[in-house]
């Protein structure tokens, strides 16, 4: 990876630390960077936050890489990119991109593009059932059976959880994550 890569996914992934641990200390900051690097960092970061099922056996994840991978056409792949090749865990990243919502049923993390939100009932199902945790961008993704989606609040990127689609698919989310949220959907309301 370029010097310069590196060197701005660190400054990237220290602002979003002190977003995340921060209410209002670093409130100027937010509003320096576009929205899609800020997405884009917090996908980072909640990979140390995501826990997927070890005991399953029906999807074997590959344990070299993580795959974070984008449906659709979307700017945030351009934010995504600088992620590639980094380490999580000991396993590379890789960012990619495809249409075809079958090809990332491997993924780990797929972020779907707002074209794509009239295909809900066809593409979560698939990716629930391989373990894949699903990010959209509205309110409604959540309640459509989303996993999580990024929402402006106050000039703000939050980002609101389904507990029920998260739980569904496997995937165990840590309550510091959780208390974060701007809003957690679950049956248990």
């Amino acid at each position: 990876m370029c010097v310069m890569c590196r060197v701005y996914m660190k400054w990237l992934l220290l602002v979003v630390g002190l977003l995340v641990s921060s209410n209002d200390l670093f409130a100027n900051t937010r509003d320096l960077l576009p929205y899609n690097d800020i997405k884009a960092a917090y996908i980072y970061r909640f990979l140390y936050f995501i826990q997927w099922d070890s005991t399953d056996t029906s999807t074997e994840m590959d344990s070299d890489t993580i795959r974070i991978s984008v449906l659709g056409d979307d700017p945030i792949m351009e934010s995504l990119r600088p992620l590639s090749n980094n380490l999580y865990n000991d396993r590379i990243i890789v960012i990619e991109q495809s249409d075809d919502y079958t090809e990332l049923a491997s993924s780990d993390i797929v972020y779907i593009a707002s074209d794509n939100f009239s295909y809900l009932d066809s593409i979560l199902p698939v990716l629930m059932d391989n373990h894949v945790l699903t990010i959209g961008d509205s309110e409604w993704f959540v309640e459509a059976g989303g996993m999580v989606s990024f929402v402006i609040v106050d000039t703000r990127v939050r980002f609101l959880f389904n507990l029920d689609a998260i739980h569904s698919a496997g995937i165990d989310i840590s309550p510091r994550l959780l208390n974060l949220a701007h809003r957690v959907i679950s049956s248990s309301e």
